[in-house]
């Protein structure tokens, strides 16, 4: 088996822990010479520095918040709290989660069947109960904390799972030596570059896009000159595509200059579901993948 059949594999085995498929990912990363995904890894393994860094998936989350209220005769309450609506400070920080732990942590916290907790300061706790947001009659407030559910953080996990997953896959589509000693890089294979780029920078740092998965035939023949229409249309030809979906793509590139425009989106949508006829016997998604990477090297996006 491959590295990429490891990653695959492990990516659906709920024995095999995130940070093991990471490592894995992170291997397979460095070979190919694509310095942003290392990064990634390394960052999901040891945990994020700022918030800046963060992907979409570890964006902040509003969660509960509960404050802890004692009463007379010792009595003790505890009740959800809203936020100050009629305050000048904002409050949005601390009715939402930052998850910057390494991943090993956060699935240490999604085993248990009790919600995490974060507590509040103490100042911040004496300045939300001044604001007089909510209050129980003589109770005081002493004690506020987060919860994030373990579900939320099954969540997340999930996400990271599924990039690695989508990742290997795409990569493997692209050219099966990806991620071998010696295997194809992102400087040597086009398809492999473009792979990486838009798992990396367009899913899951962006996360808008959908994952490409370039075929063989375009990482080892296919070169389009930036701007070359009938070069790009003459690898349309080949990869099986009639004059009029040939002149549609064609089009959709030139208007939307990108491959993430709305005409260009909708065409390759159309090949996913069958719509727009391809005469090979390739799968429609390696298809799909061959088109993007054409439309990349044709408006010099690669």
């Amino acid at each position: 088996m491959s590295l990429l059949d490891d990653i695959i594999d492990g990516a659906s085995d709920d024995a095999v822990s995130t940070s093991n498929l990471l490592r894995k990912v992170q291997v397979a990363a460095a070979r190919l010479g694509a310095e942003d995904v290392v990064t990634w890894t390394r960052n999901e393994l040891n945990g994020y520095t700022s918030i800046e860094a963060l992907p979409p998936y570890r964006a902040a989350q509003y969660v509960t918040v509960e404050g802890v209220f004692s009463g007379p005769m010792s009595s003790m309450a505890i009740h959800s709290l809203p936020r100050p609506t009629d305050d000048q400070s904002d409050w949005t920080m601390w009715f939402q989660a930052i998850f910057v732990q390494p991943v090993a942590e956060l699935e240490g916290l999604a085993a248990s069947e009790k919600a995490a907790q974060s507590e509040w300061p103490p100042a911040v706790v004496k300045k939300y109960e001044q604001t007089g947001a909510f209050s129980l009659s003589l109770h005081g407030l002493f004690r506020v904390h987060q919860k994030v559910s373990p579900q939320m953080l099954r969540g997340l996990i999930d996400s990271i799972r599924n990039a690695a997953l989508d990742f290997a896959v795409a990569l493997q589509v692209a050219n099966p030596e990806a991620g071998s000693v010696g295997g194809p890089t992102v400087q040597s294979d086009s398809a492999v570059a473009s792979v990486v780029t838009n798992y990396y920078v367009t899913n899951t740092i962006t996360g808008h896009g959908n994952n490409v998965a370039a075929g063989e035939r375009i990482s080892q023949t296919s070169s389009v000159t930036v701007g070359d229409r009938e070069g790009l249309q003459a690898e349309l030809t080949a990869l099986g595509l009639d004059e009029a979906a040939i002149e549609e793509f064609t089009a959709a590139l030139d208007a939307d200059g990108s491959v993430e425009g709305p005409q260009v989106r909708s065409f390759l949508d159309r090949v996913k579901t069958g719509a727009i006829n391809v005469t090979t016997d390739v799968a429609t998604r390696v298809v799909t993948g061959q088109l993007t990477t054409l439309g990349l090297e044709y408006l010099d996006k690669l």
